[in-house]
């Protein structure tokens, strides 16, 4: 009985410190007192895909080959880069954002690929 007490207070305790987080962030962006670096998480290594270190390399998932743009995929991890991005380093979110772009204009160019022969095989059947 004490655990599911326990566990309902989880998720308010974690919006609780996000906005704590959010707000002396802020604060921080006003007036510094501290570096930007004081906001990182250290350690993204309890992600399944996440970068094991702030600076995106040198994890399990790094040498299994794994991109940053894996870790996106990862329920908890994209909740913190879209909550907190002042929590992941910068190089990791642009490792993230430019993975986005290669895998969708990847997609966009096979599909314009595929269209162009379906066009060309109908100007041929024609």
């Amino acid at each position: 009985e004490a655990d599911s007490g326990g566990s309902s207070s989880a998720p308010a305790l974690a919006r609780a410190l996000a906005r704590l987080l959010l707000h002396l962030h802020g604060r921080n962006v006003r007036r510094r007192f501290a570096d930007d670096e004081a906001f990182h998480f250290k350690d993204f290594g309890a992600l399944p895909n996440g970068p094991r270190h702030a600076d995106g390399g040198g994890g399990a998932a790094a040498a299994a080959g794994a991109r940053p743009v894996d870790a996106f995929r990862d329920p908890r991890f994209g909740r913190v880069l879209r909550e907190l991005p002042m929590c992941v380093p910068f190089a990791v979110r642009y490792s993230v954002f430019q993975g986005l772009v290669d895998d969708d204009k990847a997609r966009t160019q096979d599909e314009e690929a595929a269209m162009r022969s379906v066009a060309m095989g109908g100007a041929r059947g024609g």
